[in-house]
């Protein structure tokens, strides 16, 4: 190793040369802090001579170059590295993403999945329509929290109104997501349809009133699938107690924990449509608890845990009712109780629901599987039903219950299609007027 005196001896100049030949880095270009990275070097003096000869400026350029080249490819070996191990860290992290995606994406199939089916016909369409049935109904008893989720992340999109419902109506409503349960039988009144329509887009509650059978509940439930909207009814009768509707506390996983009721469900979900069935039969104690909920902008405060629960975007209520809240003077409707103008006020607008046409019942029952003759003849029986409420009968046969005889009017005679279908499902003071009534009906063509 060569040493300080040994170094002495070479000019500041050949001391420069050297260390730039061997490509070490002194702190300075002062002579001694040249010798001292000579010497920490650990070189020979053989070495520092061969250096230290006066060589041209291109060469030394090039043993600099050389020196930064190997330098640069040290710092590229080390960020390969630090790369590849990012990579691969990223890369793990990415696949274990995926496979939570993917385990979340099959879940959520088996109860959320609405597929939007292409426009296909005849036999292609009943056998897509067939196939994607289960799915659609398990849509619909998904749990509340997985059609929350569905809903919010669903892309809204504004649609002609005819190609939505099938009317010849102008205008456009927003639909929420993947249409389901359509029935494409439904007859829709464009009037009533169209104030539903701004109602809902406004946020404003509505009532739905008239005769059992004018088809109030299937009205709420097709505006909602149409619309791709989260359906909740709600059927009130004279035992249900608050805590089926509102909620109430109970254990889950060994817990006492808030549970919401039906109503509670439907209030927490975006754009849900929540029908409330016969509310004229609620318990009068219970019809003020509503009063906040029905309102646009409510909260709802649970009383255990102090959780403030704010109303969904969207969220809207649908009452459905034999009466119009105000009570039933003709006594045809037991159970339903006049209710105070505070819960009626909180519906914007009140639509009468009527039986249709006799020539769009005929239609109907038709596409339904009828021959014309019998839908003819039982549109006419059911008119002369319908004629007899408030005298020897106590309520009319609902339409469903016209579809359900003109199903096994081929299996039976007429008399047992009849007795099944209608006589058995009503009142038992109405059976034996209906009897009558289909007896009297002689003429008739049931085949």
């Amino acid at each position: 190793m060569v040493t300080v005196t040994e170094l002495l001896g070479f000019s500041s100049g050949d001391l420069l040369n050297a260390v730039a030949a061997l490509g070490l880095k002194p702190s300075s270009t002062r002579k001694s802090d040249l010798i001292d990275v000579i010497i920490k070097s650990g070189v020979t003096l053989p070495q520092v001579k061969a250096a230290a000869l006066p060589t041209t400026p291109s060469a030394v350029a090039g043993k600099v170059t050389d020196s930064v080249d190997a330098a640069v490819q040290k710092i590229d070996a080390s960020l390969a590295q630090r790369v590849s191990d990012v990579e691969r860290r990223l890369h793990g992290e990415i696949t274990a993403v995926r496979g939570d995606v993917q385990n979340a994406i099959d879940r959520a199939t088996k109860g959320i999945v609405a597929p939007v089916l292409p426009d296909l016909s005849g036999d292609v369409a009943a056998a897509v329509a067939a196939a994607f049935a289960p799915i659609r109904a398990a849509m619909q008893a998904a749990p509340v929290a997985v059609q929350q989720a569905a809903v919010a992340a669903a892309p809204r999109e504004r649609k002609a109104i005819r190609d939505v419902f099938g009317v010849d109506m102008d205008g456009d409503c927003e639909v929420s997501g993947a249409a389901y349960g359509v029935d494409p039988d439904y007859v829709w009144n464009k009037s009533t349809l169209r104030i539903a329509l701004h109602d809902l887009e406004r946020g404003n509650n509505f009532c739905l009133f008239g005769e059992r059978g004018t088809g109030k509940t299937q009205f709420a439930a097709q505006l909602a699938g149409r619309l791709g909207r989260p359906f909740f009814r709600v059927s009130f009768e004279g035992t249900m107690e608050k805590s089926e509707f509102i909620g109430s506390d109970g254990l889950k996983g060994g817990d006492t924990q808030w549970q919401d009721g039906q109503i509670m469900q439907a209030y927490r979900t975006t754009d849900a449509i929540c029908l409330l069935d016969e509310l004229s039969m609620i318990r009068p104690e219970y019809a003020a608890v509503l009063h906040a909920l029905l309102e646009p902008r409510s909260t709802y405060t649970v009383t255990s845990s102090r959780e403030i629960v704010q109303r969904a975007s969207g969220m809207c209520f649908v009452a459905a009712d034999n009466t119009n809240l105000a009570g039933d003077p003709t006594g045809r409707h037991n159970g339903t109780r006049p209710q105070n103008s505070a819960l009626a006020d909180r519906f914007a607008h009140f639509m009468r629901m009527v039986f249709l046409p006799e020539k769009q019942e005929i239609a109907l029952l038709i596409k339904r599987g009828a021959t014309p003759n019998c839908a003819k003849s039982l549109v006419n029986l059911f008119t002369r039903c319908r004629a007899e409420v408030g005298g020897s009968l106590v309520e009319t046969p609902s339409l469903r219950a016209a579809f359900a005889f003109c199903e096994i009017i081929d299996l039976v005679t007429p008399e047992e299609a009849w007795q099944v279908a209608v006589v058995n499902k009503s009142p038992e003071d109405s059976q034996e007027p209906l009897r009558q009534l289909f007896a009297s009906h002689t003429n008739a063509i049931w085949k």
